[in-house]
């Protein structure tokens, strides 16, 4: 069954994306409101915080709208460590197309008490994707304004 789902971390470079699951479609970009980019998870392999989603009302995060297939959602299940790094949850994004669409994204299950800093590398992926779907300009300087650790 084919489903949309909402990348906002670095899976919204298209390189990421391919790795993790060749079949998906990207549709747009999407807003997906009353929530912010948050770091609430270390990350090993990034040697940093990892991308989350907060509740933050009023504030909004951009990202990648896909079309995903059941192989493509297994594949994101066991990339983000479904169940015990991240849970999936339905959310409402307004695309720029005009539409609204119900997708799935993952959000950190045990979030770090304080933000910790991603790494250079981690937000150098992020901000390709957002350039590669060309996200809003004063969201790129937004990303490009987060403090990094200084781990590669």
């Amino acid at each position: 069954m084919d489903r949309y789902y909402f990348a906002y971390g670095s899976n919204m470079a298209l390189w990421v994306m391919s790795e993790i699951c060749a079949e998906h479609a990207l549709v747009g970009i999407a807003q997906l409101p009353d929530h912010r980019l948050a770091f609430t998870r270390y990350s090993t392999g990034w040697r940093g915080g990892h991308s989350d989603v907060v509740y933050s009302p009023g504030d909004f995060v951009w990202g990648g709208l896909f079309l995903i297939g059941n192989m493509c959602h297994d594949a994101l299940d066991m990339n983000q460590h479904y169940g015990v790094g991240y849970t999936s949850m339905g959310v409402d994004v307004n695309a720029t197309n005009g539409m609204s669409y119900h997708t799935i994204t993952y959000t950190v299950l045990d979030k770090a008490p304080r933000e910790i800093a991603p790494s250079r590398f981690y937000m150098d992926t992020i901000l390709e994707g957002a350039r590669e779907l060309k996200l809003p300009k004063d969201y790129l300087n937004y990303l490009r304004s987060i403090k990094v650790n200084n781990s590669r």
